[in-house]
């Protein structure tokens, strides 16, 4: 029996109709489904519940297991190579870094301009401003003339001599490259769900007077999760002479326990808005190393730390700056503190690690002093973070502390 083309149509018409009743039927919002999996790790397909049903595993690397193992986020396609090509304003492995973290996209039409926050520039507001300041010395001219006249009974002469004294001109330029300062980073303990590792690697010091650490031992997973936060109603109002804080960037860190070679650091001058110090510093203890979904970061290696300043308590307040933690207020500051953590630069790591987080960071000096917390016990879910050791679920648990920006 033959179909008429009347009838092929109405039948594409009927298909096209019950294949649209049926994706408004699937559940687009993702449910939490067994061990924190979102349901089905898909939408519509494409991974697993592995990890002790913990985590998404997916079946290709432009799939994101911290969203259900979707393709490639904030409208971004997977090339040839499964490699997510972002949508403009977007980066990082799965598209979910907007504007290098350091800026909002707006859209127009097809396309997207990033706007960034202020202290940086560039398409996605990955370059920190740059402020240039130049110095002119002015060409001067000096031209003295001598004349003398000689006189005798017949005849009269004159001589005249003429001397030119010139001053080059000398035109001299400075740089000066500003970089918001480092926030507030309140560090949660956590437990990490990816098999433990040991690796070796160098550390190249980022700050004057601390010394590069080789042949150090980092012992994988992760004992604690340090994100961004703002400090407010400080009580009671402390003296003050930190640097200034820049605009709240997201930062996220993973924690490492760190062992080096015994070295000789010294005492450190140092001062935050806590006011100024000397620090008696010891050997590193910890890495922090920058991890998505937060920006860029430098490396922070951490010391054991003596603060010679007298012992002080305060309350305060802290706004999160990371999506899915929360606002805590009446947290208890002691001000002794008990490390300092300073920018380093991470090289020569054996094996290589499986990579996957954030690009470096700015170099940018950053020094922060760490002081014990308290604050009503969150509650918060798992977290999932990747640096560059890998992808990992994370539960936020008790606070373990706040660092706080030095200089």
């Amino acid at each position: 029996m033959q179909t008429s083309p009347g009838r092929t149509f109405l039948s594409i018409l009927a298909s096209l109709a019950i294949a649209s009743s049926l994706l408004t039927l699937w559940p687009v919002t993702r449910v939490s489904g067994t061990g924190g999996c979102p349901l089905n790790c898909s939408f519509p397909s494409g991974g697993f519940c592995g990890f002790n049903n913990s985590m998404c595993v997916c079946s290709s690397p432009c799939r994101n297991p911290a969203d259900g193992c979707t393709l490639c986020n904030n409208e971004g396609s997977c090339t040839n190579a499964s490699v997510c090509s972002c949508f403009p304003c977007f980066s990082g492995t799965f598209c979910d870094t907007e504007c290098s973290g350091n800026g909002t996209c707006t859209t127009t039409n097809s396309s997207g301009t990033c706007v960034c926050n202020p202290g940086f520039t560039g398409p996605q507001c990955g370059t920190p401003v740059t402020t240039t300041t130049t110095t002119t010395t002015t060409t001067t001219t000096t031209s003295t003339t001598t004349t003398s006249t000689s006189t005798t009974l017949e005849t009269t002469s004159t001589t005249s001599t003429s001397t030119t004294t010139t001053t080059t001109t000398t035109t001299t330029s400075s740089t000066t490259t500003t970089l918001p300062g480092p926030g507030h980073l309140k560090c949660y303990k956590t437990k990490d769900a990816r098999a433990k590792a040991s690796y070796t690697l160098d550390l190249i010091a980022g700050v004057g007077g601390f010394p590069n650490s080789l042949g150090c031992t980092l012992k994988l997973g992760s004992k604690k999760i340090c994100v961004q936060v703002d400090k407010q109603n400080v009580a009671p109002p402390p003296p003050g002479g930190g640097p200034a804080i820049g605009a709240n960037q997201g930062s996220v860190y993973l924690s490492y326990k760190l062992k080096c070679p015994k070295q000789t650091v010294g005492s450190v001058p140092l001062a935050d808005q806590f006011g100024p110090g000397v620090f008696s510093v010891g050997a590193p203890k910890e890495l922090l190393v920058p991890a998505l979904p937060g920006p860029s970061n430098d490396h922070l290696a951490c010391y054991k730390a003596k603060d010679a300043r007298a012992k002080a308590s305060y309350t305060l307040d802290l706004v999160a700056g990371v999506a899915g933690f929360t606002n805590e207020t009446g947290c208890a500051l002691k001000a002794r503190a008990k490390s300092v953590c300073v920018a380093v630069t991470k090289q020569n790591v054996v094996p290589s690690p499986p990579g996957g987080g954030p690009a470096p960071g700015p170099g940018a000096g950053a020094k922060y002093i760490g002081y014990k917390l308290k604050c009503p016990t969150p509650t918060l879910l798992s977290v999932i973070a990747t640096d560059q050791f890998g992808v990992g679920l994370f539960p936020p648990k008790k606070v373990a502390g706040l660092l706080v920006p030095a200089q």
